[in-house]
C-alpha cells in the first residue's frame, strides 16, 4: 500500500465496454510516495487489455536513480473470465526488459529481495513461457567491471513448494 504526497497523470484512453477492450496511452505519470519519499519522475507506456491479450509496449519508468524499459505481452489468458481462458497458469508471457543504473534501495520500496545488488550498470533479459515454465534467455548483467550472461528456466512460479530454477 502506498500513500502519495503528489501524483500527476497525463493519459488518454479508448474503451469498448461491450467488447471488454481497454487501451491507454500513458503520456506521463509522476508521483512521490509520502513515507519512503520514493519518487517516480516519469512513467509512460502504451497498454491494451482485452479478453485475448494484456499488452504493455514502450513502457519507460524513470526514478531518481533508475531507468527501466519494458515490453510485455500476456496471451492465452482472459482477465475478464468471459472466453474460457481464465486460468493464469495457462497464460503465455513474452517479456523483454532493460534497466540502467539499478539501485537496490528503490527496488526495496516494492519488494524485499534476498540479495544485495550494488551498482549494476545495465540489466537486460528476455523471458517467455508460462508461470509453470518460464525461460529467461539472453540475460545480461553488467556490474562495475564484470559481465554476466546466462539463461535460466524457472518452474512453478505460482507453486512455491515446487518452485525451481536451472
Amino acid at each position: 500500500r502506498m500513500h502519495f504526497d503528489s501524483l500527476n497523470i497525463d493519459i488518454s484512453a479508448y474503451v469498448e465496454l461491450h467488447n471488454n477492450l481497454f487501451e491507454a496511452k500513458i503520456n506521463n505519470l509522476s508521483a512521490k510516495e509520502l513515507f519512503s519519499e520514493f519518487k517516480l519522475n516519469k512513467l509512460s507506456a502504451e497498454t491494451k487489455l482485452s479478453p485475448e491479450i494484456i499488452q504493455t509496449e514502450k513502457l519507460t519508468a524513470i526514478t531518481e536513480n533508475n531507468e527501466f524499459f519494458v515490453e510485455c505481452t500476456i496471451s492465452n489468458y482472459d482477465v475478464f473470465g468471459t472466453g474460457g481462458n481464465d486460468k493464469i497458469e495457462n497464460a503465455v508471457f513474452d517479456i523483454e526488459a532493460f534497466a540502467n543504473d539499478v539501485d537496490d534501495e528503490e527496488i526495496h520500496n516494492f519488494a524485499q529481495i534476498p540479495i544485495e545488488i550494488n551498482e549494476i550498470d545495465e540489466v537486460y533479459l528476455k523471458a517467455d513461457g508460462t508461470l509453470n515454465k518460464l525461460k529467461v534467455s539472453d540475460a545480461n548483467v553488467n556490474s562495475n567491471n564484470s559481465e554476466f550472461n546466462f539463461d535460466v528456466l524457472v518452474e512453478n512460479l505460482i507453486d512455491f513448494e515446487n518452485f525451481s530454477y536451472t
